[in-house]
């Protein structure tokens, strides 16, 4: 009798509560995986994450193919994801605060590519004048990539103002260009390239009298 009156002192004092196995595991707050919506792989990928409050992002740490992000942290993170030719995306996610730990919390991320556009470019923008700065309409301007022979140049196209030279194309190129009357000038270009293709380099080339 004694000991049913002493049970049920313990449960109307609340002292008899369900006991919590407590660790001392770090816990990912937010577990993010990333995806493009296109066909190009990702370049560069890197995803991070600022917690309320907080001035500067944090890194989060690649694990088999998904980002962790945060560490025993609750309330609310903004995500970020960049990756080369893709644009940027951010979402806020609020992880609650558990008995133990937070509540990790699973966050999927889409990254749409780049919209190229289908209009080929020149590698090369070549202007030529004179001198005096006048332009010299009849001039002809020649390329080639700097790993072949001359012999095999092509011609460059009028293109606006002036010629456009290597289109579609990045890495050295050669160019000539002469003119009547004038000495001719070679030089080399190297152009560069982002997701959509070359990068257009700009050329001005002065001709000098005595050719």
């Amino acid at each position: 009798m004694g000991r049913m009156i002493f049970l049920a002192l313990v449960f109307a004092s609340g002292c008899f509560e369900r006991q919590y196995d407590c660790n001392d595991m770090a816990i990912v707050s937010v577990v993010v995986t990333v995806a493009s919506s296109g066909s190009q792989p990702f370049e560069d990928l890197q995803v991070w994450y600022t917690r309320s409050g907080d001035a500067q992002p944090q890194s989060c740490d690649e694990q088999g193919g998904s980002f962790l992000c945060g560490y025993e942290i609750d309330g609310a993170l903004l995500i970020e994801a960049s990756a080369g030719c893709h644009g940027d995306v951010s979402e806020t996610v609020v992880v609650p605060q558990g008995r133990c730990h937070p509540e990790q919390q699973d966050l999927k991320l889409l990254l749409d590519p780049v919209d190229c556009t289908q209009e080929e470019l020149p590698g090369v923008y070549v202007t030529v004048a004179n001198e005096d700065g006048d332009a010299i309409p009849d001039a002809s301007v020649g390329f080639v990539p700097a790993d072949q022979d001359w012999t095999d140049h092509e011609p460059c196209e009028v293109y606006n103002d002036g010629w456009g030279c290597a289109w579609g194309l990045s890495g050295d190129i050669d160019i000539e260009v002469t003119a009547d009357g004038y000495s001719p000038w070679t030089g080399g270009v190297s152009v560069g390239e982002d997701c959509c293709g070359p990068v257009t380099e700009p050329l001005d080339v002065v001709l000098v009298l005595g050719g």
